[in-house]
């Protein structure tokens, strides 16, 4: 399929559900930079079950070149329906790179085994990092096999990249460490317009004067009963008022709500381009996950101006949480840690988390859409013009 004039390239990027509405800023960014050359995105589906209960992705702002191949939940499609749709679709659009988001789907290994000898050339988009989850060395030898067979990855941050490195791949064909993105511009717009009202809707909502916020799903991977604990036990030796907001649903909620009733206020789901109006009522995110790929809701909270307390298991913690400078980092196993982490947050001033606030927005600034679309531009034209 390649052979199309050196001046335009055709990159098509296959995703998995359009409802990841922090994808469409990236997405949107790259329709912008494509200059000559041509863009499509693919989509499975438009949601899968865990999100149904969330808002919708609104479709205004999906304002790239993309198609959704079924309205099934992505859950309910085989691999036969994915491959159909991907292959009339690929003949039809004639690609000369097929950016990948991922390496775990077989229908992905199906394309590669179809295309590559055609003269298509593959990248991957990775999140995964070495300590996501236990690796099991039979299916580190296939992934092996599998990234072995791309031209180029796209990484989110230096956790992916790292993994990728102990599969074989070189250092010259990590094309991006910036892929961790949201729209930046709007989530600082939303926090800056919350913020004025902060103290009003504290009041309004009975929360304390100091919070902590926790935004996401509330499962046990998040490691929300052992982090509850070693609060509690914190926040008893403090003469401050200390409470945790839990922005979120999922599983663990009603016992969460019910154990620490003393120390937790529930915020229910909100749409998530209002999640910064929430986090801008707090002090200081917390992100306590046992395991964690990247956390993009540390993304958030850092360009709403918070300091963060991290788990040193999320993907983003190398990048973006500096100890001591902008947030404190424990093991999420250790409690005695865990408490201490705790405890240097809530001794700070005003003026200190503040000033940790100013250089969360000063890290997080290098991980923006424009930055990763340009990069990751650079990244097809350069395995586009690669030899054979």
């Amino acid at each position: 399929m390649a052979g199309h004039e050196a001046s335009s390239m055709k990159v098509l990027i296959i995703h998995t559900i359009l409802w990841s509405h922090y994808k469409a800023a990236l997405f949107n960014e790259l329709a912008h930079q494509a200059g000559g050359d041509e863009l499509l995105v693919v989509h499975f589906a438009r949601n899968q079950g865990k999100y149904q209960q969330l808002s919708q992705s609104e479709a205004a702002y999906h304002r790239y070149p993309h198609q959704v191949l079924s309205q099934k939940l992505i859950e309910e499609l085989g691999l036969a329906e994915k491959a159909k749709g991907l292959i009339r679709i690929i003949n039809r659009f004639r690609p000369d790179i097929i950016n990948l988001t991922g390496y775990y789907e077989p229908v992905y290994w199906l394309l590669m085994a179809l295309y590559a000898p055609r003269g298509v050339r593959f990248i991957i988009s990775n999140e995964s990092g070495l300590s996501d989850q236990q690796r099991v060395g039979w299916k580190e030898q296939f992934k092996r096999l599998i990234v072995g067979r791309a031209r180029g990855f796209f990484c989110f941050g230096k956790t992916s990249a790292d993994y990728l490195l102990t599969l074989g791949v070189r250092p010259q064909q990590i094309l991006t460490r910036h892929a961790a993105v949201l729209d930046n511009a709007r989530i600082e717009a939303v926090a800056a317009a919350a913020f004025p009202a902060k103290n009003a809707e504290k009041q309004r909502l009975g929360l304390p004067e100091n919070i902590l916020v926790f935004a996401g799903r509330l499962s046990p991977e998040k490691n929300l009963i052992a982090f509850l604990n070693a609060f509690r036990a914190v926040r008893k030796t403090l003469t401050a008022e200390w409470g945790l907001v839990l922005l979120g649903d999922g599983p663990l909620r009603q016992a969460l709500l019910e154990d620490f009733a003393d120390v937790v206020h529930w915020h229910p789901p909100v749409a998530w381009h209002e999640v910064p109006s929430v986090l801008a009522l707090a002090d200081a995110l917390v992100l306590p996950s046992l395991s964690e790929p990247w956390g993009l809701v540390v993304n958030e909270a850092m360009l709403c101006g918070l300091p963060v307390l991290a788990s040193a298991r999320c993907g983003c913690v190398p990048d973006l949480v500096h100890e001591g400078r902008n947030g404190f980092i424990f093991e999420p196993t250790d409690e005695a840690a865990m408490q201490q982490a705790i405890r240097k947050m809530l001794l700070l001033t005003d003026a200190e988390r503040h000033a940790m606030g100013v250089v969360s927005r000063k890290i997080i600034a290098d991980f923006n859409p424009q930055r990763a679309a340009a990069e990751m531009w650079a990244g097809y034209r350069k395995v586009h013009h690669e030899n054979p």
